[in-house]
């Protein structure tokens, strides 16, 4: 839709966004791949000493990114405890598979079929801008002159909240956009990081915020 925009392709009276992505296609992917983890091993410690131990894993495990993996034990540390140096190790484990991911994706005729999990996604040329793609979404929608509602959970594991802010101030973008944080939820607004369905709460303010934004745009000016 972003691209659509930029290019003159279309123009909607408005936008609703729900785990939109607004950072580049690059550094998410990147994120996802080589931090998340990391992250979330430094998200967990809960007293903040720079050592996160296996209670404070099995404490916050639920309500981090990594939980999207559905596999608590693989953060549990041998020793009990992961100290700063050790999480920094995890990191760079997951960077040396980005490298290969990468490596790999981009060795492919971008025309051949991309699968997951032995089922068909898309093309490579789809999988390829993942790793390609530095513009940040946000920078495509700057100009958008229409009112813009996003929408996110504060647990999403896949675009946090707090990142696409930061993409959609760095862009210098236009200020008329709402940004909804729901608490308790993941990417697409149900008590999983990641997964749906929608609770039953969250629908309904989807609801009024999406009639929020038909009414701002069905007002005459």
């Amino acid at each position: 839709v972003a691209m659509a925009i930029a290019t003159g392709e279309i123009n909607p009276c408005g936008i609703v966004g729900i785990g939109a992505l607004l950072e580049s296609p690059a550094t998410v992917l990147e994120w996802q791949m080589v931090d998340r983890v990391a992250d979330s091993l430094n998200q967990m410690d809960q007293d903040q000493d720079g050592v996160t131990t296996n209670q404070e894993v099995r404490v916050g495990y639920a309500r981090s990114w990594a939980s999207v993996f559905g596999n608590m034990s693989a953060l549990l540390a041998p020793s009990g405890a992961w100290t700063s140096e050790q999480i920094e190790a995890v990191r760079q484990a997951w960077r040396t598979m980005y490298q290969a991911s990468r490596d790999e994706a981009l060795a492919q005729d971008p025309g051949t079929l991309f699968e997951m999990q032995g089922r068909p996604i898309a093309s490579y040329r789809w999988w390829q801008s993942w790793f390609t793609e530095t513009t940040p979404v946000a920078e495509n929608l700057k100009n958008y002159s229409g009112p813009v509602t996003f929408i996110y959970g504060d647990l999403d594991s896949q675009t946090p909240p707090e990142r696409q802010l930061v993409a959609h101030r760095m862009a210098g973008a236009n200020d008329d956009r709402r940004f909804v944080i729901m608490p308790g939820v993941g990417h697409t607004l149900g008590s999983h990081v990641l997964m749906g369905p929608i609770g039953d709460d969250e629908k309904e303010r989807l609801l009024d915020e999406v009639d929020r934004l038909v009414r701002s745009v069905s007002q005459p000016h």
